[in-house]
């Protein structure tokens, strides 16, 4: 994974042990005002992060393939269902399968 994408990620694992998500609002948002950060790009920081498993991160890691950090927020992205669209990363997977 390249240093942009791992810390992105490190952030929002930063953020997971802060606040989790549903917790209060006003906490989350007084820790994104000190580390100034955009309690939006904060969210999704956090939300990515919890998606991104460590077997998902190990995966990539592995796969010796660029993964952008924007491919991985996309994967996790909420569809209206309010599940992730690609749970479980099941395209990045097959994708990495069929570049080895």
């Amino acid at each position: 994974m390249k240093v942009g994408c791992e810390n992105r990620l490190v952030i929002g694992d930063k953020l997971l042990t802060v606040t989790t998500p549903g917790g209060p609002d006003s906490v989350f948002d007084r820790y994104c005002d000190k580390i100034s950060l955009n309690p939006k790009t904060a969210r999704q920081y956090r939300h990515t992060a919890r998606m991104c498993t460590p077997p998902v991160r190990q995966l990539v890691a592995d796969s010796g393939v660029h993964v952008s950090y924007s491919a991985l927020r996309e994967g996790a992205r909420l569809a209206p269902s309010g599940k992730p669209y690609d749970e479980g990363f099941s395209t990045l997977r097959l994708l990495l399968r069929g570049s080895a």
